[in-house]
Formats: structure tokens, C-alpha cells, sequence
């Protein structure tokens, strides 16, 4: 017999009829009467058993499951049903999955596969059972954070490189996007923010995050490789002082407006157990001039593994406790 066992365990591909034990999940956004409803999602969807959720985006639910055909783990992530019905989203959730498709790095992560199970769009991407850099932080000793941030830097640089020689800039990095694999690698996600370096300005369907934006993505004047390093540079910021490089706020006019005028804070004042080294890698990123960030993102990779060569005899963790991290976006 075909569907789930008794125990729950996934005994084949799942056919017309069999019966499918679900997962309950509600949708915020839906309208009240929908609210009083349970959006049932199935536990089977392909050939992948959903085991439990483990990440919730703006469109989508993100589940460990379980490849049954190939006995592997991934993230499958699943387009929510009350944007299931919309062609436009549907279309862009797609074009996600085919960007990662055509991405092939090692610090990018992999999508296995993509498809549709009835109402519900997926795609299979790699797992990262450490999850996001904020995640896999917490706890860590201060040095050796640092160290990690730097690796990080490098590694998120050489994926950003490598979407520039494709053509796309990534417009959202942030702490959430990277996440990390088994092997402490950086792993940029998020491709569907992903806008063509050739087009001038900032796409109308915008997409970033004003904690993390450079003051030129934030005034809708340009969106590249530039805007990206600013973003890493930002990401590293908050991995280092525990704190989100601005002030979070429902405001969106807000939010920007801080992006475009505010320059974050002198990182040396904000954490000064960062290695002066360090300090000046992360601080040439954030420039408000985009001409004083690193022009290159291999540059960028080139100079944090510099500093991480050099600064690898540090030993003064018995100043300094674990990082806190208060806040995350």
C-alpha cells in the first residue's frame, strides 16, 4: 500500500486517492473568515515528506523534509496558499527556483528540485542544519566570531562575484539570507530579489531590507554590485555587535530615509573587541560614497581572508563573553 504507515513513514509515491495526513498551518494575511480556518498543507508533497517548519518568509513556508527516493534531508520551501492564486507571484516564485538553478556556486545554495503538487508550488534547496548566521553565532566566543564573520565575508563576496558574472545583483543580503552548512560554509539565499545589473534605477516590485541597504539602493538611484558589498559590510556590523545596524521600525518611509542619510555607527565604538584589522574591512563596505567601498567584490574576499590569516593568533577571549544577539531581521 502507497501514502504513510502507521508510524508516519512515507511507503511510496503518493497517488490520486491515497489518504495524506496534513500539517496545520494558519495564514495571517488571509481575510477573517479565512483566519477561523485551518490552511491544511500536505504532508506529502512529491517526493518529499514534511517533517516540520522550520522558516516563514514573506510568501512562503520553509519545512525539513525528507527526500524519500534519495533518503536525503532539505529545506523544501512552499509558496503560501493565499498567494497561490496569483499568477504574478506563482511566476516570480518560479523564476526563484530557476535562479538558483542557473547559479552553480558553492556558497549559493542548491536548489535539488522545484515543482507543483496540486495548489501548492515548492522547491527543494539545500539544508542547513545550523541555519542562519545568527543562529549558528549564538553561543560562539567572541574571537572566534570574529573569525567566522570574516570567513563568511570572503565566502558571501565570491557568491556575489559570481551572480555579478551572471548579470544580477542580489539586493537583499542580510543575516537571514546566509545560511550556514554542516561545514561552517556561507550560503547566500534568497534569490528572489534578484534584479538584472544591467537595468538602471531600482525595480517598482521593490525588494530589500532597509537595515542592511546602501543610502544610493535606498533612494531607488541604482541597484548593483556596489549595494551588495554595502549589504555585506552591514551583515557584519550586526554579526559583530549583536545589534541590527538600524533601529527596526514599521515605518517603511522611515527605514529608508535612515538608510539614505544615517551612516551606521563606527563599528570600533560598537564592538571594541573587533580586531582594528577587522574593523577597517568591514567599516570600507559600509561607506556612504560608493566610491570609497571596495569597487570589487573579489577584492573584498581577497582582503577578509587577509585579515583572518593575520589575526588567527588572537587570544583575547578572556576579556570578552559570547556575543548577544537582541535583534534580527
Amino acid at each position: 500500500m502507497k501514502g504513510v504507515d502507521a508510524k508516519g513513514q512515507y511507503k511510496g509515491r503518493r497517488q490520486a486517492g491515497d489518504a495524506v495526513p496534513a500539517l496545520c498551518s494558519p495564514a495571517p494575511e488571509a481575510t477573517p473568515r479565512q483566519a477561523r480556518e485551518k490552511v491544511r498543507i500536505p504532508r506529502i508533497l512529491g517526493d518529499f515528506v514534511l517533517e516540520k517548519r522550520i522558516g516563514k518568509g514573506g510568501r512562503s513556508y520553509v519545512f525539513a523534509a525528507r527526500q524519500a527516493l534519495l533518503e536525503r534531508t532539505v529545506a523544501l520551501k512552499v509558496l503560501r496558499p493565499e498567494f497561490a492564486a496569483n499568477p504574478e507571484l506563482v511566476a516570480a516564485f518560479q523564476s526563484e527556483a530557476a535562479a538558483y538553478g542557473r547559479c552553480d556556486h558553492p556558497n549559493i545554495l542548491t536548489c535539488h528540485a522545484a515543482g507543483q503538487d496540486g495548489d501548492w508550488h515548492y522547491m527543494a534547496l539545500s539544508y542547513a542544519p545550523h541555519g542562519d548566521t545568527i543562529q549558528a553565532l549564538t553561543g560562539s566566543s567572541r574571537r572566534r566570531s570574529v573569525h567566522r564573520v570574516l570567513k563568511w565575508m570572503a565566502q558571501i563576496a565570491e557568491a556575489v562575484d559570481h551572480l555579478a558574472s551572471q548579470g544580477w545583483v542580489h539586493g537583499d543580503i542580510k543575516p537571514g539570507n546566509i545560511l550556514v552548512g554542516p561545514d561552517d560554509r556561507a550560503l547566500l539565499a534568497d534569490l528572489g530579489s534578484l534584479h538584472p545589473l544591467q537595468d538602471q534605477g531600482v525595480p517598482k516590485r521593490f525588494e530589500g531590507t532597509a537595515a542592511y541597504m546602501s543610502p544610493e539602493q535606498a533612494a531607488r538611484e541604482n541597484l548593483n554590485v556596489s549595494s551588495d558589498i554595502f549589504a555585506i559590510g552591514a551583515t557584519a556590523w550586526h554579526l559583530c555587535t549583536g545589534k541590527a545596524p538600524r533601529p527596526f521600525t514599521n515605518d517603511k518611509h522611515e527605514a529608508l530615509r535612515r538608510a539614505r542619510e544615517e551612516p551606521l555607527a563606527p563599528l570600533s565604538s560598537m564592538a571594541p573587541w573587533v580586531p582594528s584589522a577587522a574593523v577597517a574591512v568591514i567599516e570600507r563596505c559600509i561607506q556612504p560614497d560608493a566610491r570609497q567601498r571596495y569597487q570589487r567584490p573579489e577584492d573584498l574576499a581577497r582582503m577578509a581572508r587577509q585579515v583572518l590569516d593575520s589575526i588567527r593568533g588572537d587570544s583575547s577571549d578572556t576579556i570578552y563573553p559570547a556575543i548577544n544577539f537582541q535583534q534580527g531581521f
